[in-house]
């Protein structure tokens, strides 16, 4: 990656004119490390053209960069060298988008119709048009969002050029390769023909694929003439030979998806909007083939194309589907219901702009409301790989805008980078091309692993108790939003101050995806132990509302509360060994008791008994064998001292409870005495006496098998369930 320029503010104060660009010569000191700028303003607004799009060409590491506005026309990045040329001015462009007659070589000056190139990608496999084969990457695809009029008065939409072919010559340069018409006119009304053989003109290096009046007779319920509303980039089939086209149009416009043979021109409106205006398809397409992940819709083998949810096809606010097979397009199913989709971001109202996926079938997106990118993997799950608090300081730290969360600011591609971590390249605010490495999900120090670091790391965000203090780019800024993990993070538009808590129990709950958290583990050290248990027994309060994790409250998306549903969950996951990996099963007998008895000073259960006497002292008598024991008395009954009898084995809690729990059975022959534990100033009242779940008494909880691992807690359990009640 490259390096980041950092500079820190010495303090808070500075924190105005941080903001306003007057420190380090910039208006951020820093940006998220697992962020690099792949293509910078120089180059992608040179003479000053808007980037509409780009290509990715894996065969050279270079860029293609597709430009709109006073320089529009195409442009190459040399990656190794950080330099750009031109390869198709804005000349060249407006003469062929003006062309009647592209083979032909007429084009006319006095028509009219910008060229506004907002799409550009390459072949990943071979094709071939009009006899030339070109292999993976020797194609450009571009789209153009434009209308021609005759003379500046007739609108000709079978002139306007809204899918074109670009074979990646230099206009004016040398050629070899074919097509070669020498016959390019200048645009002159006299017809004057500049065009000549090995030489690479307008129409040479350009073709139609499809053009606007091609979209309204492919249109399905539309006679929609203007240009389609296709400013948006396409994806590839998995065949290579055909692209998905979003029309963000309404019915009436002929919305919906096209699919267009690259090599045959053939267009087909495979998914058309339905009669609510407000369901259109604004986002860019992605395509996964069953063979790589199959969603499950049971339509068979063929490319599943990912497109927005909408009202009409039953999943407002989510992500939708269709497969396109040898029958054709199925209905649109979904992939991730609006209902979860909301419930994650935690918005109102969310959308789809853009996706890609990668070669297992993982997809990431563009959710465009809050103006996040997520990673949804095979297994369902969301997180994000770069949030808007994110992607905006890597704007402003690299001289540019906020990052725009529109539809504009998406054209979503992949690559392999140097020592094989995958990077999402995404275009941002028409000006950069950014690149966002994927790490491992949950790493959230990025150092290829996910361990107690990363759980250390999060806790320190997650305690973090004023964000808005936190200095615009400093290190602990960074840290705090990229623990941001579904992307809720609102701050000041023009000083990137924070405004709220950001890493919530939300975040936590997407980060357990993927470290492989238990319920019972309170302070993330991948041990469940008395030091867990310890935690929750002092946060113990069934009425609370505020209670996070590190507390004990396990189930909070359920409640705020600490209470007996958390214990059962940290005792199912006891375990003192240092990882999960050596966790042994701990299976459980649920023992209910009847009402409430009356217990004395020798209370039985079976041939077990215990006896106080005068001075306190508490002995088990009978000839029994057993793992574990309660004796609950009342408040202020247990003193804790003289109290270890069977090393290890037992524990007092609070003020009136003895217990515990051993790894083998412990064989009673005659009395077993535990000391002077009983607090002879107060009557013998409400006495509970249990054993291996043989109980006397009130009282509703669970024991371990004898096979479980030892847990010195089942005292405090009968506290815990008496507290509650």
């Amino acid at each position: 990656m490259q390096n980041k320029y950092k500079c820190y503010p010495v303090n808070k104060i500075l924190l105005g004119m941080l903001a306003a660009g007057m420190l380090c010569g910039t208006s951020f000191a820093a940006a998220p490390s697992h962020m690099d700028l792949l293509v910078g303003q120089a180059h992608s607004e040179a003479d000053g053209g808007r980037l509409g799009g780009y290509a990715y060409d894996a065969n050279t590491g270079n860029f293609w960069l597709a430009t709109f506005g006073t320089a529009a026309g195409v442009r190459q990045y040399d990656s190794a060298a950080d330099d750009s040329e031109t390869y198709v001015t804005p000349t060249d462009i407006e003469l062929f988008n003006r062309a009647s007659d592209v083979s032909g070589g007429l084009t006319s000056a006095n028509n009219s119709g910008n060229t506004y190139l907002f799409s550009m990608l390459l072949n990943p496999k071979e094709v071939t048009r009009n006899g030339v084969i070109y292999q993976a990457g020797e194609l450009g695809v571009l789209i153009n969002y434009s209308d021609v009029k005759e003379d500046g008065l007739t609108l000709r939409p079978e002139w306007g050029k809204a899918v074109m072919a670009y074979d990646l010559r230099k206009i004016g340069s040398a050629t070899t390769k074919t097509p070669d018409r020498a016959n390019a006119q200048t645009g002159a009304p006299d017809g004057s023909v500049y065009g000549a053989t090995g030489v690479t003109d307008w129409n040479d290096a350009f073709g139609v694929i499809a053009t606007n009046n091609d979209f309204t007779n492919a249109s399905i319920d539309s006679d929609y003439e203007k240009r389609p509303y296709i400013a948006r980039q396409f994806a590839w089939s998995s065949s290579g030979k055909s692209i998905y086209i979003s029309n963000h149009g309404n019915r009436e416009k002929g919305g919906g998806i096209y699919r267009l043979n690259v090599e045959t021109n053939e267009l087909n409106h495979v998914v058309t909007v339905g009669a609510d205006s407000s369901s259109t398809y604004y986002a860019e397409p992605s395509v996964v083939h069953t063979s790589v992940r199959d969603f499950g819709a049971g339509e068979g083998a063929g490319d599943q194309v990912i497109i927005s949810g909408a009202a009409d096809n039953g999943n407002a606010n989510g992500i939708s589907y269709f497969v396109d097979g040898e029958s054709g397009a199925s209905d649109v199913k979904t992939l991730v219901s609006g209902e979860d989709l909301l419930a994650f971001t935690e918005r109102d109202d969310t959308r789809l702009w853009a996706s890609t996926a990668d070669t297992e079938g993982n997809l990431y997106f563009v959710e465009g409301k809050g103006g996040n990118i997520f990673k949804l993997d095979q297994a369902g799950r969301l997180i994000s790989i770069a949030n808007k608090a994110q992607l905006s300081i890597f704007n402003k730290t690299n001289g540019g805008k906020y990052y725009s969360n529109s539809g504009n600011a998406t054209r979503l591609q992949l690559r392999e980078i140097d020592g094989g971590d995958l990077q999402l390249m995404t275009r941002t605010n028409n000006t950069f091309v950014t690149g966002v490495t994927i790490g491992k999900s949950g790493d959230l120090n990025q150092d290829g692993q996910i361990n107690v670091a990363d759980t250390n790391f999060f806790k320190t965000q997650y305690e973090q108790v004023d964000a808005a203090s936190l200095i615009v780019g400093s290190d602990e800024y960074l840290h705090y939003i990229s623990a941001d993990l579904n992307g809720t993070a609102d701050f000041d538009r023009k000083t990137g101050v924070l405004a709220s808590h950001a890493v919530t129990n939300k975040d936590m709950d997407v980060l357990r995806q993927f470290i492989n958290l238990r319920a019972g583990d309170t302070n993330w050290d991948f041990k469940v132990d008395i030091s867990d248990f310890e935690t929750l027994r002092s946060n113990f309060d069934p009425t609370a509302t505020d209670k996070s994790w590190f507390d004990g409250n396990y189930n909070y998306n359920t409640n705020g509360a600490v209470d007996i549903a958390d214990f059962e969950a940290l005792r199912a996951s006891f375990n003192p060994a240092d990882s999960y990996e050596t966790e042994v099963a701990v299976t459980s007998d649920v023992v209910t008791t009847q009402a409430n008895t009356p217990v004395f000073a020798a209370a039985e259960s079976e041939d077990l008994s215990i006896e106080i006497t005068a001075d306190g002292t508490v002995n088990l008598v009978g000839n029994a064998s057993f793992t574990s024991f309660q004796i609950v008395g009342d408040a202020d009954s247990v003193v804790e001292s003289n109290f270890i009898p069977v090393a290890g084995m037992f524990e007092t809690s609070g003020d009136k409870f003895v217990g515990g729990l051993g790894f083998a059975p412990v064989a009673l022959d005659g009395r077993l005495s535990l000391g002077q534990i009983y607090n002879i100033d107060l009557d013998l009242r409400d006495l509970v006496f249990s054993y291996n779940g043989n109980l006397v008494g009130e009282v509703t909880y669970l024991i371990p098998e004898p096979s479980a691992v030892m847990m010195l807690m089942a005292s405090s359990l009968l506290l815990l369930r008496r507290k509650q009640a």
